[in-house]
């Protein structure tokens, strides 16, 4: 899915750019206000964030996400529909795995429960493309990601044999709870492709990271919004 959105990025980058490179033959373009290519404008949206914990060694750990999000678009160029992306949202992410283990001949239940907090400021340079004698238009964009990791709590319960439970949470931003607590600030990127009708955007990101969450620790993002532009 990855290599996918890379690819469509791509090669709808060059489709547009050739697009740019035919009409400027004839006349330059000038950015206007219309309904799908204006000089710059306002989203909200609401985003469903699929992600993964991903360690260098070892099994990833996958939670579910949501979060609201709103941005501002304004124009870079006044010969080209390029813009500058930039925006604030929140986010809650929730996980949970079961893992099994035998002691001494005698079974044993584990389950780990993850639950996090943060705010994310993306920054990109988005492509706008108008799709000829429609209402549609394609955005394609690239940028940075910074976020902020306000909470983070992870459980770690385990069931006996005898049906005995045991229970312990730890803040994983704290000292006082982990030997080597997780970064509160990072630094990522961000590469993926609006679909535009009118003033409704389905957009499709993946965030990946420059820096770690965690020693030899990452985070994986898929970010499937839909919003809305005044």
């Amino acid at each position: 899915m990855k290599k996918f959105l890379v690819s469509f990025a791509f090669v709808a980058i060059c489709a547009v750019a050739q697009a740019q490179i035919v009409g400027s033959r004839s006349s330059a373009y000038v950015v206007t206000e219309t309904k799908t290519s204006p000089k710059g404008w306002n989203e909200f949206n609401i985003q469903y964030n699929p992600t993964k914990l991903v360690p260098d060694n070892g099994d990833s750990f996958s939670m579910s996400g949501i979060s609201l999000e709103w941005n501002k678009v304004r124009s870079l160029l006044s010969t080209s529909p390029l813009y500058l992306q930039y925006g604030f949202g929140i986010q809650y992410n929730w996980g949970s795995e079961d893992d099994t283990d035998y002691d001494g001949g005698y079974k044993e239940g584990y389950e780990y429960n993850i639950k996090m907090l943060g705010v994310k400021v993306p920054v990109n340079v988005l492509y706008h493309y108008d799709i000829p004698n429609s209402q549609f238009a394609i955005e394609p964009h690239a940028g940075l990601n910074f976020r902020i990791h306000a909470y983070g709590n992870a459980e770690a319960k385990s069931v006996s044999w005898n049906g005995s439970t045991k229970s312990h949470d730890y803040d994983v931003f704290s000292s006082d709870d982990m030997e080597e607590p997780w970064n509160r600030f990072q630094i990522g990127y961000n590469l993926g492709v609006n679909a535009v009708y009118e003033k409704l955007v389905f957009g499709i990101t993946y965030t990946g990271d420059f820096s770690e969450l965690g020693k030899d620790l990452n985070m994986s993002v898929w970010n499937i919004k839909f919003g809305v532009r005044f």
